[in-house]
């Protein structure tokens, strides 16, 4: 059983204290942060206190003959600068005293759209949400509900009264007091059935996300439909309406954005932010639909789900990286942090200065990243250029040698090893002097453009992929770098900070992987065409 009471961490009392909605709210997302983490819950009309048990993940192919109606195009244009938040405490409504708590949180986290959990709200005190939404003012409030029973076509209905609910409040309210969508938080895969019966619960639940969207589009409402999907729902294959493609299409199809539950703590890499988002922002391109990306703060296991541990400052910064890579994107609709309660216990732990105020957003105008303060040295340390470049102006950019087509190309000029504690430094055709079980970590990475240019070059991150005696990469032990701006000259950048334990290795590749701004690339299998392989450095080992 998952014990949310007993997890670790400095806000263990908090969670201990906190109402059956919030903890169900909490469980049912972190449930999904897992590369594949299913697990089962006892479906009842809706059990706000139930615990899942983790169960084995999904399977891969799922044939599903089912007629399916989509959405149109969104016509709310995408926002990178949103910063949302999952609020499940229903009292920060109801309660003058956590009103004014939470929207001074709000305030000073420059926080511009809310999750709010309504689905008790809604019904009880209605003339107290409306009160809410109008205070939060220009931060955009959606009604969030959610329970994975609610998959289940017995349990339809109680979905579908809470979006006629919502409905009839946005039609009933002033402008000031009206929402601007509706949010689910709808989890199959935590229910018995997506082991039974994964198909037809698939299609019970894309048939439920159907009703939804005929009855806000019968209604003329104007409310954004929004849905959470884990990020791994690229890996299922479903057939709906006969056609076969990834989960996450279908439901992309049908709602107006998705929220990616990308919950990482690091934004580079193949198990990074950025590579769990890709796919879900290059489908929202070709439909003109829109995706936020989503991370967790809540102290809770595996470490790599959450910046519990690292800090505010660190999820600044890895976010920021993120969005170098995301907001070449017109899909790109921000981020979101979940939650309430572990976000304000993450900045009581680590104060950040606020960002700047962002400019207004626009579809189609590049929007300038938002501004990262500077990180406490332990967590991101300075890495100086290599002396010989800052004494040799004259050094020559070596050739980029890999399938990268828009300029400007990124090389990689040397690599700094550390093996064994003794430092390396590796160029072009290079090797690495490491017997099997040597410790070796990356100091640093050197990159340069191969050839002047002005304006946005894009962003860069170095990928490392360890190869084995057969010719495979090994997946498990893949790492990446931090993303950087392309600049006209040599760059350092920091290495992973992982330590490998060398094996049976034949050699390492060492690739730039480069965003050019407004993508455009020759290279679809790099995120649809977004980025490409600029340079490939083969580091031997010996």
């Amino acid at each position: 059983m998952i014990d949310v009471n007993g997890k670790k961490g400095i806000r263990q009392s908090i969670i201990q204290n906190l109402p059956s909605t919030i903890v169900w709210g909490m469980t049912a997302i972190l449930c999904a942060t897992g590369c594949v983490p299913p697990a089962t819950f006892t479906p009842t009309a809706r059990s706000a206190t139930s615990t899942p048990t983790m169960l084995p993940g999904p399977a891969t192919s799922i044939p599903i003959p089912t007629p399916i109606l989509t959405s149109a195009p969104t016509s709310v244009p995408a926002d990178p600068d949103r910063r949302a938040l999952w609020v499940w405490n229903e009292e920060v409504v109801t309660n003058d005293d956590a009103r004014a708590r939470f929207f001074d949180f709000v305030q000073s986290e420059h926080i511009n759209a809310i999750y709010l959990h309504a689905y008790d709200v809604l019904s009880v005190a209605p003339t107290a949400l409306e009160d809410f939404i109008a205070e939060a003012g220009d931060a955009k409030v959606e009604l969030l509900a959610g329970d994975p029973s609610w998959a289940l076509t017995a349990n339809h209905s109680q979905v579908l009264d809470f979006v006629q609910d919502g409905i009839a409040f946005t039609q009933d309210v002033g402008s000031a007091g009206r929402p601007a969508g509706l949010h689910f938080d709808i989890e199959p895969y935590l229910l018995d059935e997506w082991n039974s019966d994964q198909e037809g619960t698939i299609v019970q639940y894309l048939d439920l996300l159907v009703a939804v969207r005929k009855r806000l589009t019968e209604a003329k409402a104007p409310l954004l439909l929004s849905a959470d999907i884990p990020f791994w729902y690229d890996t299922i294959e479903a057939t709906y309406n006969g056609e076969t493609k990834p989960l996450h299409q279908h439901v992309q199809d049908i709602v107006d954005c998705v929220v990616i539950m990308d919950y990482r703590d690091t934004a580079g890499g193949s198990d990074g932010i950025i590579a769990h988002a890709r796919d879900e922002l290059f489908y929202a391109n070709e439909i003109n639909k829109l995706v936020t990306v989503g991370v967790e703060t809540n102290c809770i296991e595996p470490a790599k789900i959450t910046f519990c541990e690292e800090g505010k400052a660190a999820m600044e910064q890895e976010l920021y990286e993120a969005r170098l890579s995301f907001e070449a994107s017109p899909a790109f609709h921000g981020f979101a942090v979940h939650d309430y309660v572990g976000y304000a216990g993450l900045s009581q732990l680590t104060p950040m200065p606020a960002p700047s105020p962002a400019a207004p957003p626009s579809p189609t105008a590049k929007i300038t990243p938002i501004p990262t303060p500077s990180p406490a040295p332990e967590e991101t340390p300075t890495v100086a250029l290599p002396p010989t470049l800052t004494s040799q102006p004259t050094l020559v950019c070596p050739t980029a040698d890999a399938e990268g087509t828009v300029s400007p190309a990124v090389a990689i000029y040397a690599i700094t090893f550390v093996v064994d504690g003794v430092e390396q430094v590796v160029n072009d055709a290079g090797s690495l002097r490491a017997s099997p079980g040597a410790q070796v970590q990356v100091r640093e990475v050197t990159i340069c453009s191969v050839e002047p240019f002005e304006g946005n070059g894009g962003s860069v991150y170095v990928e490392f992929d360890p190869v084995d005696q057969s010719g495979q990469v090994i997946a498990s032990e893949v790492k990446g770098t931090r993303a950087v701006r392309v600049v006209p000259d040599f760059t350092s950048i920091p290495g992973s900070g992982v330590t490998w334990t060398i094996g049976d290795w034949r050699h390492i590749s060492v690739v730039t992987v480069h965003y050019p701004p407004g993508g455009g690339t020759q290279n679809p299998g790099c995120e649809g065409g977004l980025c490409e392989v600029d340079d490939r450095v083969i580091v031997r080992i010996e």
